[in-house]
């Protein structure tokens, strides 16, 4: 029965392809219910939206301007104590490091250094015990709720970035995560090796997920235009050079 079944079907979509006017039937595909459902096409209304033209590039997360701070003694001495432990959250004010002075006295004459700003523990290059001087940096501290994003863009786009454009990175180390970035400035020189230009931008990271290091990919929007007619990318047909998609026939079934 099954070979029946398929030449009535054909049979079906054939005589309804037969009603088709000579100069629509090359360009269209009858189907017949079964077709359809087993083929699982879907509809979707075009409509009017806002189209962004965006470029493509690629960068990493680095530290915020004004982010980073030092920790250093006025003073020459001994460290006595070290509170911070790497990697560790710090507020601004906590006690960071005590340093014991070389001045004579007895006991000799101690200072607290506190941590200068609220952030993460990056480095941390004294122990307790530790003769210290004031070109010594004893430790760093890191603010990461804003990061800076440096893309490398090609040279050929440069031109097309302003100050306050927007763009979404996505991370590979933050699966699932878009994450929004403002513009703030284009650098003044391009890379001769690589043919890029450098674009900063500022990403909030309330979060913590960005890292500085991290690899980033940047759609940066760079125009708009409203009122465009726009169809699913999944319903794009064809090649690259060729496009087309598909379009319901409302006259005929299936």
């Amino acid at each position: 029965m099954k070979p029946l079944i398929l030449i009535l079907s054909i049979l079906g979509a054939l005589s309804v392809a037969a009603q088709i006017p000579g100069s629509r039937q090359a360009n269209t595909v009858v189907l017949d219910a079964a077709g359809e459902r087993n083929l699982r096409l879907a509809t979707e209304v075009s409509e009017p939206r806002e189209f962004a033209e965006t470029v493509f590039a690629l960068g990493r997360i680095d530290v915020y301007p004004g982010s980073r701070a030092v920790i250093s003694s006025r003073i020459a001495g001994a460290a006595k104590e070290v509170f911070l432990i790497h990697d560790h959250p710090v507020q601004t004010g906590e006690p960071a490091i005590i340093i014991e002075s070389r001045q004579v006295g007895n006991p000799p004459p101690r200072i607290t250094l506190s941590a200068p700003l609220t952030g993460l523990v990056s480095k941390v290059h004294v122990v307790p015990g530790q003769p210290v001087s004031p070109d010594d940096t004893l430790a760093e501290i890191i603010d990461l709720s804003k990061v800076y994003a440096l893309a490398r863009v090609p040279e050929q786009f440069a031109s097309l970035l302003r100050e306050g454009q927007t763009a979404l990175l996505n991370v590979t180390a933050v699966e699932g995560d878009d994450f929004p970035a403002r513009l703030e400035h284009l650098g003044v020189l391009a890379d001769p090796i690589s043919g890029t230009v450098e674009a900063a931008f500022r990403v909030e990271n309330p979060d913590l997920k960005l890292r500085p290091g991290m690899r980033a990919e940047f759609s940066i929007r760079v125009s708009s235009r409203n009122d465009v007619i726009s169809v699913p990318r999944e319903a794009l047909q064809g090649t690259p050079a060729n496009r087309f998609v598909y379009v319901r026939d409302f006259e005929l079934p299936h």
